[in-house]
């Protein structure tokens, strides 16, 4: 982001603007929690099940994909058990429409 009265600054509004309109990003630090993140590595998921037809993921191939569905599980458990979760009901109901 631009700060205020950063004159200085290599980027326009003009550019902001048009960045916005893609919509770009500005974060640059690995939100886990964010529903970009979850997309994402849901999107991985359905492309490595229609690839392997499997969610057996090897933990040293894809550490980052087996990560994630270690915390979806946890995350559904959590949900089942009435106790705060991270994952919400539009997940679930995702991730269920996908299995069929």
């Amino acid at each position: 982001r631009m700060r205020e009265g950063d004159d200085d600054s290599p980027i326009t509004e003009e550019r902001v603007q048009l960045l916005n309109e893609l919509d770009f990003e500005w974060s640059i630090r690995s939100d886990r929690g964010s529903e970009t993140y979850w997309r994402q590595k849901f999107e991985e998921l359905k492309e490595f099940y229609d690839r392997e037809g499997h969610f057996k993921v090897d933990k040293r191939e894809y550490s980052q994909l087996y990560q994630f569905i270690a915390t979806i599980r946890q995350q559904y458990k959590k949900l089942k058990d009435d106790k705060s979760s991270q994952l919400s009901e539009e997940q679930v109901q995702e991730m269920s429409a996908e299995e069929k």
